[in-house]
């Protein structure tokens, strides 16, 4: 295609501000011959119906932005939206105009909400959150069915708008589009990372979410897993509570810095608990149309109430609390569960309008690191006190859950969601719990949420049961994985949310809300799971979802950045689980679990090279092929770091993970390699000129990571990566020749001095 036959246009979408880094543009390819142009037109995420004319219309300061005198509130969002879009883009201030007396041949940008009126489109429609959008006649024309509609009209314009040479432009097409998944987002973990998001980390991913036409935000409130760092249980609460002040999760992280060149100690705790700004997150994603809603869980994930409130403990038989789980026949269980629900609800979700509550109920069962006399011991979150010893698990369940979901009805709650896991484990999505939320006229309001993370769904777990919609009726949401472990290793879920999302509507499911904690890095993912929650009748293959995804993030040279992406993700991909075999073998993350048959703490990174040198030769293999494909996704991004790019902070991130992958494993090849050098007495100088290799190249690594990642994600991340420089910081400070060949053990004996 030459110069003649085809143009760039560059484009902007919401401001991401320092949070989350730059201003984001994406590049877009557009042609004049006749069926390519429809190819070369990318919008993300794809529109239902896209008819292309020829010609284009230009937007100048005659060109008013139109809405009615009635507009909501989102409407007018909306049309301020476009018009700052266009000032920041070309320095023009279209003129906003409220009327409800429109001029059909005038020269405008009209955008109206239908509400349920008649639309001007010939076929009209019917589809909720839809939009007309059409470009001819010297006019843009949006209708939307609804307020929401309108929001997402004008995001798909401001991806057509071209300007270039001083002038502004918009091919002429038609557009009818609508979602597939009526509900579709991200579920935050309340894990390290999002502690730390500040209130405008938090718009910045609202208004991210919104550009790509995600309208459901939740996030993990309270959850708690096992011991893992500072020899403290992993335990997070995002809100104060005014009945239950003891209820607090404070945490110290303690990390090396490259950028400070010193260690960081940090006692905190998280943002959002001490600064209560729940309540202004919710309100704005109701400026961008994305509900936002708690998750907060109770029959497992939970330590930090029963240890505190040990009255609603789980008990053993002899009557002593066990710290984890509740007493679910106990009544002070209840009363402490529904005034933290009731100030949830009353503080923040009822003034902003919110009716969505997660209960989550997932992986309730029994697990270690939560005993402090005995960390190995296996605690069980069902309590074995006579009243509860009296009931089957199921009964105490399903008593449970219905009492906190009709307490929650009451409390004005329409959408009560519940993990489909553990009450699938235990038989009891069927006929009768149908039957039994219709007795408790709880039907309507209870949904189901599938999740899981491997690339293929299998019928051997209980996370995805068939015919919860299409046999029982009842509400149905999927949550694929987009991000998660991102302080240890880079990870692409793309065959994960595909399949998700392909079987959850083909099962009925209304929402599609992934796992994440919020890294931009993991930016194809994202794209990947609004693409799809969005646009399921199309039937994109993921494969073309990659190269569609390549055009838009890298233009016209897309080719060369697909192969990029393609090299990064075979070295982070496996069809055995969503992570990598090594990427839970190699960081150090893994061995912050209590494990049978180690010490705890556990030896890191002894442990790993132990393991590393009995799998010997397949270890070499396997990592050589490794970094041989990272190396070359790393030569592929690094071309575009030597050119202008509209994405330089998502080359930085996805060049920094390569670095971070590379780095760790050549560092432990050097480590296997300098332990059969020590068996030479006269190689001391060469063992410690490797070592210093090493050292250099993880402090490198480290300080890449620093100046490229998000501050929230930057103290959890570089946490994990301080072990490994302790270890070779330690083996380097026993350099002296005599020492080190009089000191009987090895590298971990050295180490352990």
């Amino acid at each position: 295609m030459s110069e003649s036959q085809a143009f760039h246009r560059t484009l902007g979408l919401w401001y991401i501000g320092p949070g989350i880094g730059i201003k984001f543009f994406v590049v877009v390819e557009f042609t004049r011959q006749g069926d390519e142009m429809q190819k070369d037109i990318v919008i993300f995420p794809e529109p239902q119906e896209l008819k292309i004319r020829k010609g284009e219309v230009a937007i100048a300061l005659d060109m008013p932005v139109v809405i009615s005198k009635s507009a909501s509130e989102l409407e007018k969002e909306s049309a301020e939206l476009l018009i700052k879009y266009i000032e920041d883009v070309s320095k023009k201030k279209l003129l906003l105009i409220k009327t409800d007396k429109i001029e059909n041949k005038k020269r405008m940008i009209l955008l109206r909400s239908l509400n349920n009126k008649k639309s001007s489109h010939k076929k009209g429609f019917s589809d909720e959150d839809g939009y007309f959008l059409k470009i001819g006649d010297e006019q843009v024309i949006i209708e939307g069915k609804n307020p929401a509609g309108v929001l997402y009209a004008v995001q798909t314009l401001i991806q057509l708008i071209n300007f270039k040479n001083g002038i502004l432009t918009v091919p002429e097409v038609e557009i009818k589009d609508f979602p597939d998944y009526k509900y579709r987002g991200l579920f935050i973990e309340n894990k390290w990372g999002p502690d730390l998001m500040t209130l405008q980390d938090w718009k910045n991913l609202i208004d991210y979410m919104a550009n790509i036409k995600l309208n459901a935000l939740g996030i993990g409130v309270y959850g708690c897993w096992c011991v893992q760092y500072e020899n403290k249980i992993t335990e997070f609460l995002l809100l104060p509570f005014k009945k239950y002040p003891d209820l607090k999760t404070p945490w110290r992280i303690h990390y090396y810095s490259p950028l400070r060149k010193r260690e960081v100690i940090s006692d905190y705790l998280p943002e959002m608990f001490t600064r209560d700004f729940f309540d202004e997150v919710i309100a704005y994603g109701r400026k961008r149309n994305v509900i936002v809603f708690p998750y907060f869980n109770s029959a497992g994930h939970n330590t930090l109430i029963p240890r505190l409130y040990p009255d609603v403990s789980a008990k053993e038989s002899t009557g002593v609390p066990t710290n984890y789980g509740f007493c679910l026949t106990n009544p002070k269980t209840y009363e402490l569960l529904f005034n933290i629900y009731d100030e949830i609800i009353d503080r923040y979700l009822k003034p902003q309008g919110i009716d969505f509550f997660h209960l989550q109920l997932d992986e309730v069962y029994e697990v270690n690191g939560v005993d402090f006399k005995d960390l190995y011991r296996k605690v069980d979150p069902w309590c074995k006190c006579s009243q509860c010893s009296a009931k089957t698990k199921e009964e105490l369940f399903i008593d449970f859950f219905i009492q906190l979901a009709r307490h929650l009805k009451e409390k004005g709650m329409k959408k009560i969601i519940l993990y489909a896991d553990y009450i699938s484990k235990i038989g009891l999505i069927n006929e009768s719990f149908s039957s039994r939320l219709k007795k408790e006229n709880l039907f309507k309001e209870v949904v189901i949420d599938c999740w899981w993370y491997a690339p293929e769904i299998s019928s051997k777990f209980p996370h995805f049961p068939s015919g919860v919609n299409n046999k029982l009726g009842l509400n149905l949401w999927v949550k694929p994985i987009t991000c998660y472990w991102n302080w240890s290793w880079y990870g692409s879920y793309l065959n994960n949310i595909f399949n998700m999302l392909d079987k959850g509507y083909k099962e009925g499911a209304e929402g599609a809300q992934s796992y994440t904690v919020y890294d931009y890095g993991y930016h194809q993912n994202y794209y990947c799971l609004a693409e799809y929650s969005w646009n399921q009748r199309k039937k994109e293959t993921l494969e073309q979802f990659r190269e569609k995804y390549a055009r838009f993030i890298f233009g016209a040279q897309w080719q060369k950045g697909k192969a990029a992406l393609d090299e990064l993700e075979k070295a982070v991909t496996t069809d055995e689980y969503a992570c990598d075999h090594y990427a839970r073998k190699l960081p150090y993350y893994f061995y912050t679990y209590v494990a049978g048959g180690h010490p705890y703490p556990r030896h890191y990174p002894q442990e790993v090279i132990e393991s590393l040198s009995k799998e010997g030769k397949k270890y070499c293999e396997d990592i050589g092929q490794m970094i041989e494909n990272i190396t070359s996704a790393e030569k592929g991004f690094l071309s575009f770091k030597e050119k202008k790019t509209n994405f330089p902070r998502l080359i930085d991130c996805w060049l920094a993970e390569c670095k971070r992958i590379k780095n760790i494993n050549r560092e432990l090849l050097i480590i296997l390699e300098v332990e059969n050098l020590r068996k030479v007495s006269s190689k001391s100088r060469q063992i410690i000129y490797k070592l210093k290799e090493a050292l250099n190249m993880h402090n490198d690594m480290m300080a890449e990571i620093e100046r490229v990642k998000s501050q929230y994600i930057v103290p959890g991340t570089l946490r994990n990566l301080m072990p490994m420089r302790d270890y070779l910081t330690c083996l380097l400070l026993r350099k002296n020749k005599k020492i080190a060949e009089n000191l009987p053990g090895g590298l971990d004996k050295e180490a352990e001095v």
